[in-house]
């Protein structure tokens, strides 16, 4: 049940902040559009800011963006064009 209410309030999330157009929302609200209390939401991710970032790693992930490297660990080099490196002429 944990995974399912945990993904709940982070689509709950998501669906606040754009409704409220802006960051400026609460945990209450997060965990009421979720069905759950605020209690259980603080007991998941411990406060807002846990929350958002599970919103955000959500969102990243779903729009294929990978996840940056483990610290101390060797980033891979990715290819840059020569296009987005030079400057307009």
């Amino acid at each position: 049940m944990e995974p399912i209410r945990r993904q709940a309030l982070v689509q709950a999330t998501i669906a606040e902040i754009g409704a409220a157009g802006s960051l400026d929302v609460t945990v209450a609200q997060i965990a009421r559009r979720a069905g759950v209390s605020s209690a259980l939401a603080h007991h998941y991710f411990g406060g807002k800011d846990q929350i958002f970032l599970a919103a955000m790693r959500h969102i990243l992930t779903a729009y294929g963006v990978p996840e940056p490297p483990a610290p101390g660990s060797r980033r891979s080099s990715m290819p840059i064009s020569k296009s987005a490196t030079s400057a307009p002429k």
